[in-house]
């Protein structure tokens, strides 16, 4: 999926004049798991991994700023959040499976996947949006993601309601 991200953006960096776009005014928005892709991007788009994939400076691959709607940010919180609310249908889903290919990857795999995990200074600012009463993706793990942002010094707004 990271892959595809990288194409994505170079495939608009590509167009940008023909599609009208700024790509430096670009921003990145992402739903659930899809918000955990985005919080990946934003915490790992300086690793090298996109860089070396498209032989590009990674600076190509930073948004402008990143929207994390009930994002799936801390796989350790999820995890016990799904042991905790096993009683609710949907909340017995098992992200790890899709996401490590078993039910148990172990914690520190878990925590490795985790945006709210891998926030550094070089963070672009996050908006982040979670449900209270949300019965797949706890609110707990954007607010671990709000934290450690804040511990970075990286700006972001959030909205829990």
């Amino acid at each position: 999926m990271l892959l595809d991200y990288g194409k994505a953006i170079l495939t608009i960096r590509e167009h940008a004049v023909e599609w009208n776009i700024d790509p430096a005014k670009s921003s990145i928005l992402g739903f659930s798991d899809g918000g955990h892709l985005r919080g990946t991007i934003a915490t790992q788009w300086q690793n090298g991994v996109l860089s070396e994939a498209f032989g590009v400076p990674s600076e190509v691959f930073k948004p402008l700023c990143v929207m994390l709607i009930y994002p799936a940010a801390d796989f350790v919180q999820q995890e016990q959040f799904r042991k905790k609310a096993s009683e609710k249908p949907m909340s017995t889903i098992n992200m790890n499976r899709a996401w490590f290919g078993q039910e148990d990857p172990g914690d520190e795999a878990l925590a490795e996947a985790s945006p709210a995990r891998n926030v550094t200074k070089d963070c672009p600012p996050v908006f982040l949006m979670a449900a209270r009463d949300d019965d797949l993706v706890d609110a707990a793990c954007s607010l671990i993601m709000a934290m450690a942002l804040q511990s970075a010094g990286v700006p972001y707004e959030h909205m829990y309601e």
